[in-house]
């Protein structure tokens, strides 16, 4: 009999249940997800400055990495090379050998 109290359905008003502390996020429907947002044209010109910025870092990179590729080409040409001359030494050894 004391337990009907705790399976009472109405609320004891001087409870106060919490409340999300949060909003809920809204769902992006299709159309919302790829509207681009509008561009103003205070923030045309650091827009293009942005752009070319990057451009031109782009560009310095890929001179850059290109530079280092000719490197490392030219290094194993060396190295096929330097092999190739020990293998030859190798071989005449190998023909001749010492008695």
């Amino acid at each position: 009999h004391g337990d009907s109290a705790d399976i009472n359905p109405q609320r004891d008003p001087s409870v106060n249940l919490r409340t999300a502390s949060h909003k809920p996020k809204k769902r992006l429907t299709k159309k919302m997800a790829y509207k681009k947002p509008s561009s103003s044209e205070a923030l045309k010109q650091p827009r293009e400055n942005h752009n070319l910025a990057e451009k031109r870092y782009r560009s310095r990179l890929k001179n850059h990495f290109e530079k280092h590729i000719v490197a490392l080409e030219e290094g194993f040409e060396a190295m096929s090379k330097e092999r190739d001359r020990l293998l030859r030494g190798i071989a005449l050894m190998h023909e001749f050998p010492h008695q």
